[in-house]
């Protein structure tokens, strides 16, 4: 799993490689893409461009390649075996100088082949193909490249676009210039000679070359380096952007649940101050009330127990008392009003048995001298010897 992100990451979905020919003096582009899945290329497709500006039309923007330099500036000689290559290179080539070419040397059982190209022309092909926004990750000279679909390809001769190669044991045991055109099928994909070695290039992705790459080692590693950073830059700035995207997103959604939270909770700090001072302004009227309340019970120099007492004790046992009330409200008590009473009036009800009583009762309470004058406000008889009653009973000022 780490091994398919990891090849995500560096190569995304297609992997291509490039083979540079030539035809009628000029250079020409045969190519190939395809999809890795479970660790083969599946979806093979092949295309030809005349000009790097067709090539750069028909590859999309920022894909990486394999680049096989196969053209007339390419040169191979057939080398007898030789521990040395840098000497194996002198004697085929004599002159050709390493600072100014680069070499390959592809290796078999009995023979050696060599492949020289100066590096003005291969540099400024790879200068060609950044203009066009073609990420070269690699390249190999030559048709030694071919000798990773070898396995693939069980017979005796393989043509290329330039090559015709002799083959025996999957090995390469000779090649003459030609351009006879074959097609092969390779694992359920038909190929034709023109793009074989394009082909080969897609084995360059997972090192299933056998080549032997000489002095373009430290050149296709230099690539591959560049590459990697533009890619890492690339995608790095991408991934970054998206994760400041997330973080900022997940910012937004905490920053409104908590605001929606410190909102609530400032509603309700609002409802438990407004309830706080309602109930401090309850508080005050009560209290006002209770001190009003309080001065009317204790008015008249606090002689309310003074006066109910004086009257309940003169009360003859032929009366009985139903309510007495001392300075009473002359209306309801309301939360926006002020409280109203009669002062120095205390009125009485109750029932009388005894006629003579009532009288004499009232007589004893009018020659009370704290009481200025008792009204009979009611006396209603009830039955024959039963009569209910009512009195105010209006107390001297002073």
């Amino acid at each position: 799993m780490i091994e398919k992100l990891r090849s995500y990451w560096w190569f995304g979905k297609t992997y291509c490689a490039v083979e540079i020919s030539s035809l009628d003096g000029s250079d020409i582009y045969y190519g190939v893409t395809a999809k890795k899945k479970a660790g083969e290329f599946i979806g093979i497709e092949s295309f030809t461009a005349i000009t790097i500006s067709d090539l750069g039309e028909v590859l999309s923007k920022n894909q990486h390649c394999y680049l096989i330099i196969n053209s007339d500036k390419v040169l191979i000689k057939e080398a007898p075996l030789h521990s040395n290559e840098s000497e194996l290179i002198s004697k085929t080539f004599p002159g050709v100088s390493e600072n100014d070419f680069y070499t390959e040397v592809l290796k078999c059982d009995e023979r050696n082949f060599v492949a020289v190209c100066k590096k003005e022309y291969v540099d400024s092909l790879l200068r060609d193909f950044q203009t066009k926004n073609i990420e070269v990750l690699g390249f190999r000279l030559g048709f030694f490249g071919v000798a990773g679909l070898l396995p693939l390809l069980p017979m005796q001769s393989i043509s290329t676009s330039r090559q015709v190669l002799k083959i025996e044991n999957s090995l390469i045991q000779g090649f003459e210039d030609s351009t006879v055109q074959q097609e092969y099928v390779i694992e359920d994909s038909r190929v034709d000679s023109n793009h074989v070695l394009s082909l080969s290039g897609l084995f360059d992705y997972v090192g299933g070359s056998s080549l032997d790459a000489s002095n373009i080692s430290d050149r296709n590693f230099e690539l591959a380096s560049i590459y990697k950073e533009k890619v890492f830059f690339r995608k790095g700035m991408y991934a970054g952007v998206a994760i400041i995207f997330a973080l900022l997103l997940i910012n937004t959604l905490l920053f409104s649940k908590y605001h929606s939270d410190l909102q609530s909770l400032q509603e309700n700090a609002a409802l438990v101050t407004s309830q706080k001072d309602n109930y401090i302004k309850r508080k005050a009227e009560v209290t006002r009330k209770e001190k009003i309340v309080e001065n009317v019970l204790f008015s008249g120099n606090s002689k309310s127990s003074y006066y109910i007492n004086r009257i309940v004790n003169s009360q003859p046992e032929s009366i009985g008392l139903n309510k007495l009330e001392f300075q009473p409200l002359t209306r309801s008590v309301r939360p926006d009003k002020a409280i109203e009473y009669e002062g120095g009036v205390i009125q009485l009800s109750g029932t009388s048995s005894n006629k003579e009583s009532f009288g004499d009762w009232i007589q004893s309470l009018e020659k009370m001298d704290w009481i200025e004058e008792v009204n009979v406000s009611n006396y209603a008889q009830t039955g024959s010897d039963k009569a209910d009653f009512s009195l105010i009973i209006q107390i001297e000022k002073g």
